[in-house]
């Protein structure tokens, strides 16, 4: 059922529901498993390495992958479009192509573990899937556009790298966010890198969320991440948290900022 090139897997031409990829595979070539539609379960050998473009794309049955801690790419869209419940990153990832988990409805949990190098997140990854947190750990150090957008019941997501890059927008049409947690130091993000909301009856509403950074981080970063995000509530009052002793004089810079924006209102006009 499988044909091999070398190390690599080219092709499954078989029908099972659980399917144990051979040992010594090293690769599984691009397109190998498209739009199978019986395959429930894969078992991947540890000698796995790559995973190629659209190698398991719209496999609409698959609900079951568990990843070698070997591997070190997975392609774009390699799993777009399947019924995979549970994710788990090994820490010997480096790279996660765009769209490689996009439009995984039923995807709840993710879990990255710790690089033991570094690992980029590509855009798109886990846009429209059906997670409620997520955290991206140290040694992250890119999460591309688009990356957790328009996934409906993400309510928290923690950032622990401060020299990652972020892609603009990260966040967007996540109606549920509540949180978002950054370190000190983050360098990188842009305007529109927020743009949280969710359009109701064809009206643009959001709940703006709270988003931790120390303020001094905030306050040297030229552009600004939160501009036409339709932000219309007073949560903003909690966007920031100092890592150390708020400052008045910065304290009453930002709720001047706030203000000004439109994410709190004056209280004299109150």
């Amino acid at each position: 059922d499988f044909v091999l090139a070398g190390n690599t897997l080219t092709k499954y031409l078989g029908k099972d529901e659980i399917v144990t990829i051979p040992n010594g595979v090293t690769t599984i070539g691009c397109n190998a498993f498209e739009k199978n539609t019986t395959l429930q379960k894969i078992i991947f050998p540890e000698t796995l390495e790559i995973i190629e473009e659209k190698a398991f794309w719209k496999c609409a049955r698959l609900s079951e992958a568990v990843f070698p801690q070997n591997l070190k790419k997975i392609g774009g869209a390699a799993f777009k479009e399947t019924a995979l419940e549970e994710l788990v990153i090994p820490a010997s990832v480096e790279i996660i192509e765009k769209a490689a988990f996009q439009s995984c409805e039923s995807l709840g949990t993710i879990t990255i573990e710790t690089p033991k190098t570094q690992l980029v997140l590509s855009g798109y990854v886990f846009q429209c899937t059906d997670i409620e947190e997520i955290v991206f750990p140290t040694g992250v150090v890119e999460i591309g556009n688009y990356a957790i957008s328009s996934c409906e019941k993400l309510k928290h997501v923690q950032i622990l790298d401060g020299s990652v890059k972020l892609g603009t927008p990260l966040i967007y049409l996540d109606g549920a966010l509540e949180s978002i947690s950054m370190p000190n130091g983050i360098k990188s993000f842009k305007k529109h890198t927020f743009a949280t909301g969710v359009a109701l009856n064809g009206n643009w509403s959001c709940r703006a969320p709270h988003i931790l950074v120390p303020f001094r981080t905030i306050k040297r970063l030229l552009a600004d991440p939160f501009e036409n995000n339709f932000f219309v509530d007073t949560a903003a009052k909690t966007y920031l948290e100092n890592d150390s002793v708020f400052c008045e004089k910065d304290k009453k810079d930002w709720d001047e900022y706030c203000i000004r924006r439109g994410f709190l209102r004056d209280k004299e006009e109150e």
